[in-house]
């Protein structure tokens, strides 16, 4: 996904980037894309909102817009595949 967002925005294959994760691995891609092509490339977040969590993925000194979804929406995109099982 990472690759995907800096490679997207440094080809102009995107005018919105949207990365649905709270993992923190992903900043430094975030960053770099929102330092190269700011102004071309429009970057936001989503999260799960949950009575466990609350996190989101941000960048410290940038607000970066971040969609909260809730179990109803997780619901509707969760994929069931087993991808551990063998064949």
């Amino acid at each position: 996904m990472a690759i995907d967002l800096v490679d997207f925005a440094a080809q102009r294959k995107c005018d919105i980037g949207v990365i649905v994760s709270t993992d923190t691995d992903l900043r430094p891609p975030l960053e770099n894309v929102l330092e190269r092509f700011a102004g071309k490339v429009y970057v936001v977040t989503a999260a799960w909102r949950s009575g466990n969590s609350k996190r989101r993925l941000a960048i410290q000194s940038t607000n970066i817009w971040c969609h909260w979804l809730l179990r109803a929406d997780y619901d509707l995109v969760a994929d069931p595949t087993d991808y551990n099982a063998r064949s």
